[in-house]
């Protein structure tokens, strides 16, 4: 019986120690307050006070007993305190400390923000006297501060993480997307330096975008009181936040000014070069000292006023010109300008736990969609994309080989035709050229159906077997000087042999005396440079052919050359000046 009554006791202290742990323990304070040095007045939960009415003192007792060691926490929007137990001095923070020795808060700028902050209880009954000043060193901004500080005093045992636990819920999910948000900005950063490297257009805009993403997921996150990453630095988080939230704003002007057109962009440029240089002049002033950066917000919330009130116009007298295409953005501007709009003015759903909400929110949708919108974009332009690559290399595939199955019956029908001519004046010789034929066919076939680009020396060789062929035709009419310089480079099948083809053919066969064909090649620092020459009949090459015979095309050479190895051809010629043919292989990817 008696142990079962010690666990009984054990586990009725612990279950008591959990529930004192769970969460803070609401403190009230009533009494009475003068503000300003005026008359005592009632003190209540519904009493109305401005922080911005000057400094209030509160007279009277706590609802319960706040034990020895225990935490007294409280919210501080920018606003110093003193407390006294019974008249005597109990505790103070800077804030009230530089008050009280007339200092001015700009001298030691970091000792204001918002924070919870708190004090240790020496042991405090409802019995005993209790006093706190307050006082509000700003004129804008932070009205409710008194009346947040009552609000909010709260008892948890020290050294504990109670009250964190209970600012958890309002404050986690702010700064999960600010966080959230900040990575994404990261990837488009990266996205923007990427498009820079490659070429591509997009990264100016990309980079815009991310910096947008950068700024807006800042402010989520020094926005959250106490769970900035870096906790306790007031100073560094309340510069960290206006600073978020003056690029923020400003971002998203340059982003609205992407969708402007006309008048209506040089009107919004005209009203964003004079709010940064509000802003530019704000922060001077700040880090000069002449001014906490907490009052200049007062003045910047004002000027953000009118900016967004005429970017809104601005989009509005665009909506009515723009196409279908912009008119979603422009819509989204002017949601996303209506909501900063409505909290700089109105301060909707702001509280002690987050301010900017509605902006906050509707920038959130807003980004979600439109990255959802523009991965979904990605995805199909991609899929798009390979099937058009697809389709592409199948289309250029089937060209090439259409080239080829031109170019080969060619080169066989002029070979053929040139052994059955020795055949009726020279059979020795003519036997003698099946020879070379044969051995052609059987060594240089494979390659007539290249469909990538081949060594030229192979090449040379097309050039060398065919000329040889025709040399037994034309005798000492034909002269071939091959002056080869470089060599190791790549060029498509059945380039320069069908040149040689059309040089023999329409050059030195219609001379009388015959003449010479010259093959050389060059290199230049940018590329291969191979030139085929004749001291043929030449023609003009601005007039049509009016032989009506089967021409070797140049066009399907110089389709292949540019299509397989971005080269390039030119052709010169004049009647009686013979023809000179040059190819450019620029160097690369296709270099041996």
């Amino acid at each position: 019986m008696l142990a079962a009554a010690a666990v009984c006791l054990l586990l009725a202290a612990l279950h008591n120690e959990q529930a004192t742990l769970s969460a803070p323990i609401t403190t009230s304070f009533s009494g009475e307050y003068s503000q300003n040095g005026g008359p005592w007045q009632p003190l209540d939960g519904n009493t109305e006070f401005s922080a911005l009415d000057g400094d209030i003192v509160l007279r009277g007792h706590f609802d319960h007993e706040l034990p020895e060691g225990g935490r007294v926490n409280f919210y501080l929007n920018h606003i110093g305190f003193s407390v006294y137990i019974n008249g005597e001095y109990y505790t103070m923070n800077t804030v009230m400390e530089l008050h009280e020795m007339g200092m001015k808060l700009t001298s030691i700028p970091s000792v204001c923000g918002r924070q919870w902050d708190y004090w240790l209880s020496p042991g405090i009954t409802p019995e005993d006297e209790i006093e706190i000043r307050l006082h509000n060193p700003h004129a804008h901004g932070n009205e409710t501060a008194y009346r947040d500080f009552l609000n909010t005093l709260c008892l948890t045992p020290n050294m504990s993480d109670v009250l964190d636990k209970k600012l958890e819920p309002y404050c986690r999910p702010f700064e999960v997307v600010g966080w959230g948000m900040m990575i994404a900005a990261v990837m488009l950063l990266g996205a923007a330096v990427a498009s820079v490297v490659m070429g591509v257009s997009v990264g100016g805009i990309l980079c815009k975008y991310g910096l947008l993403a950068m700024f807006a997921g800042a402010y989520f996150v020094f926005d959250v009181v106490n769970f900035s990453f870096l906790k306790g630095q007031l100073v560094f988080n309340t510069y960290g936040r206006q600073l978020s939230l003056m690029l923020f704003s400003f971002w998203v002007g340059l982003c609205v000014m992407d969708g402007l057109t006309g008048k209506r962009l040089r009107s919004a440029r005209t009203a964003m070069s004079l709010s940064a240089l509000l802003d530019l002049s704000l922060l001077l002033l700040a880090l000069s000292g002449v001014m906490l950066i907490y009052d200049t917000q007062f003045y910047w919330m004002t000027a953000q006023s009118l900016l967004c009130l005429a970017l809104l116009v601005c989009c509005g007298w665009e909506l009515r010109r723009t196409s279908k295409v912009n008119r979603g953005f422009l819509l989204s501007c002017c949601l996303l300008l209506l909501s900063m709009l409505v909290d700089l003015v109105f301060g909707v759903g702001e509280s002690i736990y987050s301010q900017g909400t509605f902006t906050k929110l509707v920038f959130l949708a807003l980004f979600v969609y439109h990255v959802t919108r523009t991965l979904t974009d990605v995805v199909i332009d991609h899929q798009a994309s390979v099937r058009a690559k697809k389709l592409e290399a199948e289309l250029e595939d089937s060209r090439i080989s259409v080239m080829l199955s031109q170019i080969q019956p060619h080169f066989l029908y002029n070979a053929l035709t040139s052994i059955y001519q020795l055949c009726e004046v020279d059979p020795p010789t003519a036997q003698k050229a099946i020879g070379y034929f044969s051995k052609y066919l059987r060594r240089n076939m494979a390659s007539l159906s290249e469909r990538k680009p081949i060594p030229f020396e192979e090449e040379l060789h097309h050039v060398e077997s065919y000329l040889n062929l025709e040399k037994l035709r034309y005798g000492e009419k034909l002269q071939v000087v091959y002056d080869v310089g470089p060599s190791d480079f790549a060029i498509p099948a059945l380039t320069v042999q069908p040149l040689v083809e059309n040089a023999v053919k329409h050059g030195i066969g219609k001379k009388k005396d015959g003449g010479q064909i010259t093959v050389t090649t060059r290199e230049t620092p940018e590329a291969y440079v191979i030139t085929v020459s004749d001291t043929g009949v030449g023609f003009d090459p601005a007039k049509p052919k009016q032989d009506g015979q089967p021409h070797m095309g140049l066009e399907s050479v110089r389709d292949r050359l540019t299509t397989m190895c971005g080269g390039k051809l030119k052709l010169t010629s004049a009647p009686g000046q013979g023809t000179t043919v040059t190819i450019a292989i620029p160097k690369g990817g296709r270099t041996l």
